[in-house]
């Protein structure tokens, strides 16, 4: 009950700097003192202490970063942290691990570049060649993505080098009566530099 008035600071009767003292003082209680961390806006810190407690539960704080860079950094985080548990076991188990939070956290997060370092010398390609595979098209689609970028923008350059040339073999005719649209000075007689628009 105290834990759901702490997100009021108004309606709550708990010092919730105190009760996260206490807690991490005692050694007991982490969920709440993750709750405590999330009332605080200390997400990394909330991940931190969930990836001792729960890391479904850290995954969930994770997934609800609204900032790309901190997820990012979040889910990073899981990685390491998910790849250090299973470094107990063999290699197969360190890679599923990884490669289960790869998966969770989507393709728009974590690619499998950020997650190598985390994996053993010793993993096989065998073990995730799906995960690489699927890095080579998506980095196969944005080569042909950009190529297409940069096909479009020669053609742009190409078609303003032409205007530019085709300008520079413009002439306008001015009349020697012509007068100036905001002096009402005749332009030819006035001597100064003038700038003629086409009607």
């Amino acid at each position: 009950l105290m834990l759901r008035q702490a997100h009021d600071e108004r309606l709550s009767p708990l010092d919730k700097s105190f009760a996260l003292r206490t807690i991490l003082r005692m050694g007991r209680h982490y969920r709440s003192a993750v709750k405590l961390y999330m009332g605080f806006g200390m997400r990394q810190q909330a991940v931190e202490l969930a990836l001792k407690v729960d890391p479904a539960l850290a995954r969930e704080l994770a997934r609800q970063s609204d900032d790309k860079d901190e997820r990012k950094r979040l889910w990073l985080m899981i990685a390491r942290s998910a790849a250090a548990n299973g470094s107990l076991g063999d290699g197969k188990d360190v890679v599923a691990r990884v490669v289960s939070v790869l998966k969770d956290c989507g393709p728009d997060v974590l690619s499998i570049e950020d997650v190598l370092p985390f994996l053993p010398d010793f993993a096989q390609i065998d073990q995730f060649k799906d995960e690489i595979c699927d890095a080579l098209a998506s980095y196969s689609s944005k080569i042909e993505n950009h190529l297409k970028e940069m096909s479009e923008c020669d053609q742009t350059c190409d078609a303003l080098r032409e205007e530019l040339s085709r300008l520079q073999n413009v002439g306008i005719h001015v009349n020697p009566d012509a007068r100036c649209a905001f002096t009402n000075k005749l332009v030819i007689d006035s001597g100064e530099p003038f700038y003629a628009f086409p009607s």
